[in-house]
């Protein structure tokens, strides 16, 4: 037989698994009506599709194919980055290379394959506007830097890392196009100043003017908060290449 204590001991943890019970009916009642609520407040705003019961963001695995395209602006931009795309030839290339190379950390591979093909393009494009103004990479880069003020064939040269043969080559086709203009000297009788004309100045505003407006267009499917986060992170990994420059042979 139970003692008298054993008895006391029954009753008490009776009444708490009893307690216990009606507490956690009453947080399912809780539960029920709040939910009832959300889905009350979410049908008013016509989210339902979009949004769980609880109020929290829907991912992309959550959400049907082409879906993300139709969510609220909010809702679309407090996705992870990347998350409102699908899949580009990059995946495709990075599951096969850590297919065949399993060394191959595949966020790395991500982030160079990537940045190459973003290269490949915006040099593209930059490649279509010059050309359609009859000038090559290197003839920007001298309109460039004559458009800070004139300065010295050698100097050119050095900042621009080429030879001096191949800054005279590149001087005497912008000089016969009428961009640019070769003048002696005044304290070096050897040395040659070289300055922008007005026709040079003009077409490399014309060049600004167009490619400006090309990057734009290529970069309008990106939220400005999208390119200022991509900008942050790009001048992150800036650093961080720049603090490993001694991997890479200049």
């Amino acid at each position: 037989m139970l003692s008298r204590e054993s008895h006391h001991h029954l009753r008490i943890h009776h009444h708490l698994r009893h307690l216990l019970a009606i507490l956690v009916l009453k947080l399912l009642v809780d539960k029920l009506l709040y939910l009832k609520l959300a889905v009350k407040l979410l049908e008013d705003k016509g989210s339902l599709r979009y949004t769980s019961l609880v109020g929290s963001r829907s991912t992309r695995d959550d959400l049907p194919p082409g879906d993300r395209d139709d969510l609220p602006p909010g809702d679309r931009d407090d996705l992870p980055p990347g998350d409102d795309v699908g899949a580009d030839d990059c995946d495709d290339h990075i599951a096969w290379a850590i297919n065949e190379w399993p060394d191959i950390d595949p966020d790395v591979e991500a982030i160079v394959s990537r940045v190459s093909t973003v290269d490949r393009i915006v040099d593209r494009a930059a490649v279509d506007t010059l050309e359609s103004l009859g000038l090559a990479h290197g003839d920007l880069k001298v309109l460039l830097r004559l458009s800070r003020g004139r300065m010295a064939h050698g100097e050119i040269a050095r900042r621009l890392l080429v030879s001096t043969g191949t800054m005279t080559n590149r001087l005497d086709k912008l000089e016969k196009s009428g961009l640019v203009e070769r003048h002696s000297d005044p304290n070096d009788r050897r040395g040659v100043l070289v300055e922008l004309t007005n026709e040079g100045r003009a077409t490399l505003d014309r060049y600004i003017a167009i490619q400006a407006k090309r990057e734009r267009q290529m970069l309008s499917g990106m939220s400005r908060a999208d390119m200022q986060q991509l900008s942050g992170l790009l001048r992150k990994l800036v650093s961080t290449l720049e603090a490993e420059s001694h991997l890479v042979k200049r």
